[in-house]
């Protein structure tokens, strides 16, 4: 196993996993493929605790530097501080900081899905709006944050310039701003709006999980039926390669047929379709993740994946993002293996295997 999974455990039993994930969590223990590991996410959010269960002293070193976590939404702030904390133990979650609020935060997105996604407005958090840029901008338009839009109540789900005045439309967003309360998050973003397709009452949405520069899954994300169209496939495949490991954009069709992006997000806090297969899901994500492994390690180094893992699994601060060239990794490989001789010039397991790697990279170089 090269993959360990993050969990959220139950707030009140940090050895239990949280009910929202456990279909999630069963079908991944189960399947033999991962490392599995809850983590007090409540806890976390009101006191900094990172502590893992099963405990720190249990992760395999050859998982701890690929840890995907799978649970509720962070804000960008939080997490970087799960992060830190958790490269403290020698642990590196799959996308960085910079790498998670690209995707979480849609204007940051933005830039690079332009083409095929409506218009946007965004004005971070603590900056003045400039309502009148804003009517003058679109015809329709809804309003949201840098992450979500407000459901489950009145507030109207879009607005026309028309029938709105810079005063009451600076009204409607100080209300959705107390809707979201403590989640509101990256100011406030309008949003062109534009009419989807409907098949009976539902749209015709699909959510696409990106994994290393792979298609890891597109499922039907509206409940809709199954007669209805695939989302194109080079529109799935034009956005494979976002500044980001693990990610997912929405796409929808719209009421002329054609497609457009409504939503992206980070892969490690979007939630799996409604039909989506979880095991074929999580059985997709070891195969690529295993893949990328192997063609990471030798198209960089030289390595094999096999020798990729185990120099994780017993040098755990050994770093191949460190590695820019083959001569500073035999280097590094040599001082390793110098530690593994005794005083009698006797070199042990672990030294053998390390001069095993430095003569297979020396022949292929």
């Amino acid at each position: 196993m090269c993959i360990s999974l993050l969990f959220p455990s139950d707030y009140f039993y940090p050895s239990k996993i949280d009910a929202t994930y456990e279909r999630e969590h069963l079908v991944a223990s189960e399947s033999g493929l991962f490392d599995v590991f809850l983590f007090p996410y409540d806890q976390f959010i009101e006191k900094g605790n990172t502590k893992l269960f099963p405990g720190d002293d249990s992760i395999p070193f050859y998982s701890a530097q690929n840890f995907i976590y799978r649970g509720w939404m962070l804000k960008p702030d939080q997490y970087n501080s799960l992060y830190s904390s958790l490269e403290k133990k020698h642990i590196r979650l799959i996308n960085t900081p910079e790498e998670y609020e690209l995707c979480h935060f849609f204007p940051k997105v933005y830039p690079y899905v332009k083409d095929d996604t409506p218009r946007i407005l965004w004005f971070p958090k603590d900056t003045l709006i400039n309502y009148n840029i804003v009517l003058s901008t679109f015809n329709q338009f809804i309003i949201k944050d840098a992450v979500k839009s407000v459901k489950g109540s009145d507030f109207p789900t879009s607005f026309k310039s028309s029938e709105l005045t810079p005063e009451t439309l600076h009204e409607y967003v100080s209300k959705f701003i107390q809707l979201r309360g403590t989640l509101y998050d990256g100011g406030i973003v309008f949003k062109e709006y534009v009419p989807l397709k409907v098949y009976g009452s539902t749209t015709n949405e699909y959510r696409a999980f990106y994994l290393k520069g792979h298609v890891l899954s597109v499922s039907k994300n509206s409940e809709q039926g199954l007669d209805t169209p695939f989302v194109p496939k080079y529109l799935i495949d034009k956005y494979r390669h976002l500044n980001s490991s693990y990610y997912t954009i929405d796409f929808a069709e719209l009421s002329n047929g054609e497609w457009v992006i409504i939503e992206a997000g980070d892969g490690q806090v979007s939630g799996l379709s409604p039909s989506q297969l979880v095991f074929k899901y999580y059985e997709e994500m070891n195969i690529i993740y295993k893949d990328w492994l192997d063609s990471y390690a030798n198209k960089r180094l030289g390595l094999s994946g096999t020798e990729c893992r185990f120099l994780q699994r017993y040098f755990p601060d050994f770093n191949l993002d460190n590695m820019r060239t083959n001569n500073e990794l035999l280097a590094t490989l040599h001082d390793l293996s110098m530690e593994h001789i005794d005083s009698n010039s006797k070199i042990d397991y672990l030294g053998v295997q390390l001069e095993i790697i430095i003569d297979s990279i020396a022949c292929n170089d």
